[in-house]
């Protein structure tokens, strides 16, 4: 019997490889759903897809197009195999002009080739494969190429070429590596290079990028099609292999694409959007798309919702679903019909053999078991013949069913006998659960004789699993991985931490929303903006959750003391809209996460305590301390806060004639940041500022004692998880101490002046800004602010006066 095992392949081309006699027997009648503008459904079945399809002589002109729907692995190879299959046998002229791209034929090369084929003038020359092969070598001149060519077409400055081109380069090579590889299970790149990396690098440049988008996709794919592909369209050749049959023979080509993403990669969006001009040609044409194949790309995205929302084209472009989005739910197979499926393939297996049953060595019991533990989100046909597949395979080896069977099996109770088998046969074979309070099952005498077991019918005490939780009532089984692993974390039973990813996330969620943990600011202070905060993370999680028993790092720690309220936790999550919103009202209403709320401001009092230690400072003497160099250094600042004296700010007065020239060497955002960070820790109100502390913590010192402090602080200490607005508060202080030893070897080099050079700074530097007539300037003042203080001598101006 092993050597059947080969009907249980994974793809449709590896079973058709046994006979297109075999596939058809082993091939389930797959029946997909549409949906109307009403959100109603019509089950349309493989029968009428194909005849729609065939009686393309009797339809107008222009292209029509099915798209089929599904996740991986929910049977869309499998309908495109089927379709081509009778093509063949019910018309055989049109299956002559039928074009497949099968999933796994991922070489562009051979992609444009299938196409050419069908014209009688076309086909690539040698020289093109050579071509290609050796660019398969030399991947990242190739990208060279095609990048120069595409920004010489566009630009014309020499210098915003170089700039993007070696920006860009690093970001298009992953793009066209992808492209060039004839294997591998890696998804193929949409296109040459995505919207979302061309957006992100043009945030990133300072340069006026005169174009967009779509002018740069177009010439990229030019420019590929010329070196690489003889300047061939695939767009322009499907028009013409359309317009030469339809004139010529009268018949309208097909095309059955497999995957739209993986089988054509490259030309993906490109087919797709010229298939959506309906009158840019006549093809019949079959398409598997996987939606979430399209969500890594905007341009995806975009070609996703034309044919999701735009009903003008609906009477022509047919959207049949094999299963929903996510691939939770499989429209093909179903826990009602999966006896009926592995028929087929058992069937086939068999072979004719004489066997107690059709489903032999299963039942429909244990067949909906095995359904039931098929992974989630998974595609669920290709999952179920595989473990189909693996069952029959290791007890082919001499393994024993019963063993094998529990590693598949989702078993819904536990058989209350001491007999081992006995319970296996029961939990395994044993009829389904029908509801939450049955405690007895009978098992029969044919399933007992089955193995070897006593051969009368057996009735057994059971305890059903996932309905009893400690003393309280669970209201559902648990089915995902994610409730099992809370589960068993809840019961104090060994569990990976990986799993309660989603507990962490929702409770980091929850507690960003009530109180904001990572914020740093100072208690009872007036609308704080959070301009200090902490960006550590704890397996993606921000702010880091630690879950009792299970983490050992620093973070807010979960106790167990929760309880159910983990669940709730759970699905807040990935909750949205007005699910999102409930959920928050019930968690807020609940006492037993007071206490996640108190780890949480006790998390966030470690933090500023780390932070004085790391800086020897507390932290409101660090804001102030940076505030006062923001006064040196801007002099917009005009409100004076209380705390400061008069002599203070006749001192910032003074400094500010010639500190204020250093305000170009610093970004604005960090200016704004250090006045947030001022009025995070002294604001109390509306304009309404702590003087009192102020006063304490100036205790009467200067401006430039309080500079000094600031060059004290050793920045290597400092965690790079302490961020100031969006930089490190490690490297804001780093710019903040180069500028301040600027202006403390400012004032020693002035100290060295001659009598005249130091009479003209005086002049430079009072309120008014006059200025210095220039024929009042000795030449020697010149030189000497050169060579002593090249700072000053570069922020020097001149200007003509009538």
């Amino acid at each position: 019997m092993s050597s059947n095992l080969a009907v249980f392949a994974l793809t449709a081309d590896q079973r058709y490889l046994l006979g297109a006699d075999v596939f058809l027997r082993t091939h389930y009648p797959i029946t997909t759903h549409r949906y109307n503008a009403h959100g109603k459904v019509k089950l349309v079945g493989e029968d009428a897809l194909l005849q729609q399809i065939l009686n393309g002589t009797e339809c107008g002109p222009g292209n029509r197009l099915w798209v089929l729907y599904g996740s991986p692995g929910s049977g869309k190879s499998e309908l495109v195999k089927w379709l081509e299959t009778r093509i063949g046998q019910d018309d055989p002229r049109r299956a002559a002009i039928t074009v497949r791209i099968s999933r796994n034929e991922l070489d562009a090369l051979s992609v444009v080739n299938r196409f050419l084929h069908l014209l009688p003038d076309r086909f690539l020359s040698e020289t093109t494969a050579q071509r290609w092969q050796a660019a398969r070598q030399k991947s990242r001149t190739l990208a060279k190429i095609i990048l120069l060519f595409a920004l010489e077409n566009l630009l014309d400055s020499d210098e915003i070429i170089n700039a993007l081109f070696y920006r860009l380069l690093n970001a298009l090579q992953p793009y066209v590596d992808y492209i060039l590889k004839v294997d591998g299970n890696e998804l193929a790149s949409v296109d040459l290079i995505g919207q979302e990396t061309w957006d992100a690098i043009i945030n990133e440049t300072a340069l006026m990028v005169p174009l967009d988008y779509e002018q740069f996709r177009h010439q990229l794919t030019i420019a590929f099609r010329d070196h690489l592909l003889e300047g061939i369209s695939l767009a322009n050749t499907m028009r013409r292999i359309s317009e030469f049959f339809t004139q010529n023979q009268g018949i309208r080509p097909i095309l059955l694409v497999d995957d739209l993403v993986q089988s054509l990669n490259v030309f993906a969006t490109d087919i797709l959007d010229y298939l959506l001009t309906l009158e840019a040609g006549n093809w019949d044409v079959v398409i598997g798309l996987t939606p979430s194949a399209f969500e890594d790309s905007q341009r995806g995205r975009t070609l996703l919702q034309r044919i999701a929302y735009l009903d003008t084209i609906d009477d022509r472009v047919e959207k049949l679903w094999l299963s929903d989005e996510m691939g939770q739910d499989s429209y093909i197979l179903t826990e009602q019909n999966c006896h009926e499926f592995a028929g087929y393939y058992l069937t086939e297996y068999h072979s004719g053999q004489i066997t107690p049953s059709r489903l032999y060595p299963f039942n429909r019991e244990v067949l909906v078991r095995i359904y039931r533990g098929l992974p989630t989100g998974k595609g669920k046909v290709r999952y179920f013949v595989r473990y189909l597949h693996d069952v029959l395979m290791r007890v082919s080896q001499g393994e024993d069913i019963l063993s094998v069977l529990i590693e598949f099996a989702q078993t819904e109770y536990v058989a209350r006998v001491d007999d081992k088998r006995l319970a296996r046969v029961c939990e395994l074979y044993g009829p389904l659960l029908d509801g939450q309070d049955i405690t007895e099952v009978t098992l029969p005498i044919e399933l007992m004789r089955s193995f070897d077991l006593p051969q009368q019918d057996v009735k057994i005490t059971i305890e059903p699993l996932g309905f009893h939780w400690q003393r309280e009532s669970i209201i559902q089984m648990v089915d995902d991985e994610g409730k099992k692993a809370i589960r068993d974390w809840l019961l104090n039973k060994p569990v990976n931490r990986q799993l309660l990813k989603g507990l962490r996330q929702g409770a980091a969620r929850w507690l960003r929303a009530i109180q904001l943990p990572n914020w740093l600011f100072r208690d009872h202070i007036a609308r704080p903006k959070g301009i200090l905060r902490w960006q550590g993370t704890y397996l993606n999680t921000h702010p880091p959750i630690c879950l009792e028993g299970v983490d050992d790092v620093e973070g807010i720690v979960l106790t167990r003391e929760i309880g159910l309220l983990a669940f709730d936790l759970y699905r807040y999550a990935t909750a949205k809209g007005d699910e999102a919103k409930k959920i928050n009202a019930q968690l807020a209403q609940e006492p037993k996460l007071i206490s996640l709320q108190f780890a949480a401001m006790s998390y966030r009092q470690k933090l500023l305590e780390r932070l004085t230690e790391q800086i020897g400072m507390d932290v409101e003497s660090l804001a102030l301390s940076l505030y006062v160099f923001l006064l040196f250094i801007d002099d917009t600042v005009d409100y004076r806060p209380p705390g400061f004296t008069e002599e203070f700010w006749i001192e910032i007065e003074n400094g500010r004639s010639h500190r204020a020239a250093w305000k170009y060497q610093i970004d604005e955002k960090i200016l704004d940041a250090i006045q947030y960070f001022f009025t995070d820790f002294f604001r109390l109100r509306e304009n309404l500022f702590d003087g009192g502390r102020i006063n304490c913590l100036v205790n009467d010192r200067l401006p430039e004692s309080i500079l000094t402090s600031l060059n004290q602080i050793d920045v290597t200490q400092i965690d790079k998880d302490y961020h100031l607005g969006r930089m490190p508060l490690s490297d804001v202080l780093i710019i903040v101490q180069k500028i301040v030893r600027q202006w403390q070897c400012q004032d020693e080099d002035q100290r060295s002046f001659s009598q005249n050079t130091t009479a003209v700074l005086q002049r430079l530097l009072t309120k008014n800004r006059g200025g210095v007539p220039l024929s009042e300037v000795p030449m020697e003042t010149w030189g000497e602010l050169k060579a002593i203080s090249p700072e000053i001598y570069a922020n020097l101006r001149v200007s003509l006066q009538d």
